[in-house]
């Protein structure tokens, strides 16, 4: 298992290398670090949680099992305070080469990400898609519990 926390270390990978030696990298990215999720936040104190589990299917691709968790405060869309929302993700992802070949895997039972012309792919990148599409469209505290006023 690869320890890698916030910083520099979570960028480019090559996830063919990865897969290929069954590895596992996990840490911890800080909201601050993930542009477009902290631009929908209104507190961005946390960190979001992950362990990316590279490895080849029985085909020979190259895939990639990513567990995310983080607590976020949201905005409650009823009372408009805000409210602690724990997100557990859980992405099952095939690395393709191209857009074209993720078109072909588009229904599969993994998502298809492309990796960049030199074969690598930001994991800063793939954490925050990942966040941003778990998140509830209209989030709201449990029905009866919004704070009064």
């Amino acid at each position: 298992m690869i320890p890698l926390m916030a910083g520099r270390g979570l960028q480019w990978v090559e996830p063919r290398r990865l897969a290929a030696a069954d590895e596992c990298i996990t840490g911890q990215v800080p909201i601050t670090g993930l542009a477009r999720l902290a631009s929908l936040l209104p507190e961005q104190n946390a960190g979001i949680d992950y362990q990316l589990r590279f490895a080849v299917d029985p085909k020979g691709r190259c895939i990639i099992d990513a567990q995310i968790s983080a607590s976020l405060h949201l905005c409650c869309c009823s009372c408009m305070k805000l409210a602690c929302y724990h997100l557990q993700h859980t992405a099952l992802v095939l690395v393709v080469e191209g857009e074209q070949q993720a078109a072909q895997y588009m229904h599969g039972e993994r998502e298809p990400i492309s990796l960049a012309d030199n074969g690598r792919l930001n994991l800063r990148h793939l954490i925050e898609d990942e966040v941003l599409l778990s998140l509830p469209m209209a989030f709201m505290h449990e029905q009866g519990s919004c704070p009064p006023g």
